[in-house]
């Protein structure tokens, strides 16, 4: 178990849930992201030691050699759809996107509302606006080198974070907006 969207397979593979991404946690010993420690245990909880069932997308694995899955419990239930629901995990949308992108989406703007786990945790030092790349889906605050670097033409401008959050785009890992 790596972090809650991330496992190890009995096999050795390592399998990166599709289509969201979870806090991070911090394996050097520092402080994880807000509500990683969360996500990480109840991915646990939900995994450890069981046989799961991988489904495959278009794309079967990622930049670093990962499996990209959707991975299912015995019972049928979609962990990643689990860990988007009770707010957990967030939707990590790709320009080659994935066939559940609307129903996790869903999920997502659902624990939004509901303020579940990191949606109702998590405090972010709001700007007065975001930047988002409609190439990338990734937002950042208006003062990130990433934000004011993106194209003119892919360029498009959220009044609130939770608005970015609500089309589906995720935030920079380097302005953490």
């Amino acid at each position: 178990m790596y972090d809650g969207d991330t496992v190890l397979l009995d096999t050795g593979d390592k399998v990166r849930y599709l289509g969201i991404d979870a806090p991070e946690v911090d394996h050097e010993g520092g402080a994880g992201d807000c509500y990683a420690l969360q996500a990480w245990r109840r991915n646990k909880g939900l995994v450890e030691g069981r046989k799961v069932q991988l489904r495959y997308d278009e794309v079967r694995r990622d930049e670093h050699g990962r499996l990209l899955a959707y991975v299912h419990t015995p019972d049928g239930r979609c962990v990643n759809t689990v860990l988007l629901r009770e707010g957990c995990a967030l939707v990590f949308r790709t320009p080659k996107g994935f066939e559940r992108f609307r129903e996790f989406l869903d999920a997502q703007r659902n624990a939004m509302k509901g303020s579940k786990g990191l949606w109702g945790e998590c405090r972010v030092q709001p700007a007065p606006f975001y930047l988002g790349n409609q190439r990338s889906y990734v937002f950042h605050r208006p003062s990130c080198p990433f934000g004011t670097q993106t194209a003119r033409r892919n360029l498009v401008r959220f009044n609130s974070r939770w608005d970015a959050l609500w089309d589906g785009y995720r935030p920079c890992r380097r302005c953490r907006p």
